[in-house]
This record gives structure tokens, C-alpha cells and sequence, in this order.
């Protein structure tokens, strides 16, 4: 699975986390400042999930045709993501297709 980690995540966390996936942090790929709808032309073909912090991405741009899931995490910071790491896990194993993910306390999750 190839995954995009947003820039308002910690990537030490992630890289950690997500060892066994191919991960690339939008860093990496020097689109930091990317507004989120160009963000996700650049994605489309290129990446299966897109890991987030905004929780604003699902009302600002329009997702139903993309191609890669998207995981909402409820928090960047690093001693309240340490705590659902199982569950960020998880959900990062088990999304599928274009699904878009919440995970957090106010998600019920």
C-alpha cells in the first residue's frame, strides 16, 4: 500500500507506525503548502491513502471520485496519536478503496 502522510502529522510517528507500508510524507515530495485540492491531483494514481490531520478536507474538496482512501486523524499531537496507535493501525489495514476514515474520540471510534 502506498501511503501519503499530510504535513501537519508527526512523521517520526508515522514512519515508525507504518514500517511495513511504503510511506512518503508530502515533505518528502516537496508539496508542503500545497493547497489540499491540487494535493489531491497530485495523489490520483500514485497513492492507495492519504493520512490527514485537516479536518476540514471533506467539506472543502470533492472526494467521491477519487481513487485513494482517506484517514482522518482527530489529533497531531504525538502523546494523544501514541495513545490510538492500535486503532490508527487498524484502520489503516482495513480501508479500502476510497473510503474516508475518522478516527478519534468524537468518531465514535
Amino acid at each position: 500500500m502506498r501511503i501519503l502522510v499530510d504535513e501537519n502529522l508527526p512523521v517520526g510517528f508515522f514512519s515508525g507506525l507504518l514500517a511495513e507500508f511504503d510511506v512518503q510524507t508530502v515533505k518528502d515530495l516537496g508539496w508542503e503548502g500545497i493547497k489540499n485540492g491540487e494535493l489531491i491531483k497530485r495523489m490520483e494514481g500514485e497513492f492507495d491513502l492519504f493520512i490527514t490531520a485537516d479536518k476540514n478536507i471533506q467539506y472543502q474538496q470533492r472526494l467521491t471520485e477519487r481513487t485513494f482512501a482517506i484517514i482522518e486523524i482527530f489529533s497531531n499531537r504525538l502523546p494523544l496519536l501514541s495513545e490510538w496507535e492500535e486503532k490508527i493501525l487498524e484502520s489503516i489495514r482495513s480501508v479500502q478503496g476510497n473510503e474516508y476514515k475518522k478516527i478519534g474520540p468524537e468518531s465514535g471510534d
